[in-house]
């Protein structure tokens, strides 16, 4: 089933050295213009007061922020260790740097509609591999298709949602890149099917996929397609399973936001465990423990991650293919481009992870401005105090 194996990289790939983009350029100035005003500026009092409370409600945050750093960074040495003495792959080289310094540092601000962010110096802008990044995804993609969804399901008296697992037979080591070929053309090709010039599956309306591909805990591959499908009518499980060839898990999803969130949260999650944790959590509960990233094969690692590369892990179809036809269909408002306008914001100081946890140094009170005024509200007072009879 599985054709295409995995090709070690040969040796003309373009050098690894380029120039900063006028965007990255950009970037690093904006990070620094933040640093400079959040070392240098002086708070008031009760600005100094407001930022510690807001630094006291982010403190589980950060917490949270220090174990994913811990994962990624354990990731790095992994991948340092156990790929690149075997692989010379420009595009594996510098994956250690780029997770090693994301999200060390940045500026702790609050938003004009009090929201607490950090605007982090540098981001490694990898999904497959870092947490913080798959959150995001996660989060972007749940406020783009959720109100797709629920505006079709509104739309249309008969349709229907369901969630949906499509399975392939585990592939051996060497067969990854072509298992994930496989599964999109069977995909399509269920899409598509006709019998005496009918579609067989009418029915479907649109479709959003995510593909994973984790190491199971029999040393092969085991790659399947999460879905939401949504549809015009009635699904028959039974004939769908029967076409698609291999075992689907099926259910349906109920209309509401919270259970549309819900599905899409779970077809969207982290595809591959970093650390072992995960992994032990199922082992203790008798549930079989697939090995997590790090326990890989140095080899493994490399051809699970080089068959990712130019690869849309989340793919959507028919209705929820969401260009300007389909959006104005759905009455979904035009896409922005959400910025944030430093004038607008509050810098509350800097954030640095020191290797084990986050650090926040706030600005510094301004002592000799609250002297001053403290100094002027008391010769006021004595003023008014000193008052003769009119």
């Amino acid at each position: 089933m599985y054709t295409t194996a995995l090709v070690t990289p040969s040796s003309d790939y373009p050098s690894e050295w380029r120039e900063l983009s006028p965007w990255e350029i950009d970037k690093q100035a904006l990070s620094a213009a933040r640093a400079f005003r959040a070392n240098n500026q002086k708070v008031s009092a009760v600005e100094f007061a407001m930022a510690k409370l807001d630094l006291e409600e982010s403190v589980e945050s950060f917490a949270k922020r220090s174990d994913r750093r811990l994962m990624e960074h354990d990731l790095a040495d992994y991948i340092e260790r156990k790929v690149l003495p075997s692989f010379s792959d420009p595009r594996i080289a510098k994956l250690p740097n780029k997770l090693r310094t994301c999200r060390v540092s940045g500026t702790f601000a609050k938003l004009p509609n009090g929201k607490k962010v950090t605007l982090w110096d540098q981001k490694c802008g990898l999904t497959r591999l870092c947490p913080d990044e798959s959150r995001n995804e996660t989060h972007r993609l749940i406020s783009r298709y959720a109100p797709a969804i629920e505006s079709y399901l509104s739309l249309h008296q008969d349709a229907r949602a369901y969630s949906a697992v499509f399975t392939l037979p585990n592939c051996r080591d060497g067969l990854l890149k072509g298992a994930l070929v496989e599964i999109y053309k069977r995909l399509n090709a269920l899409r598509k099917l006709r019998k005496g010039g009918k579609l067989v599956f009418p029915e479907l309306a649109g479709l959003i996929t995510v593909v994973e591909a984790p190491r199971s805990a029999y040393s092969d591959w085991n790659v399947h397609l999460n879905a939401i499908i949504i549809t015009d009518g009635y699904l028959d499980f039974a004939k769908l399973r029967r076409y698609w060839g291999f075992n689907v898990e099926i259910s349906r999803v109920e209309g509401n936001t919270e259970q549309i969130v819900k599905a899409l949260k779970e077809i969207i999650k982290y595809a591959v465990r970093i650390t072992p944790v995960k992994s032990a959590e199922k082992s203790e509960q008798g549930k079989t423990r697939a090995p997590a990233m790090v326990e890989w094969p140095g080899r493994a690692w490399y051809e699970w991650y080089i068959a990712h590369v130019g690869w849309h892990r989340t793919r959507s179809y028919g209705c929820m293919f969401l260009n300007e036809k389909n959006r104005e269909a759905l009455s979904l408002p035009e896409e922005t481009i959400r910025s944030i306008n430093d004038d607008d914001l509050v810098i509350l100081g800097r954030v640095h992870y020191d290797g084990n946890r986050y650090r926040v140094t706030l600005s510094e009170l301004d002592l000799i401005k609250e002297k001053m005024s403290t100094t002027e509200a008391t010769t006021n007072k004595e003023k008014n105090n000193n008052k003769g009879p009119p």
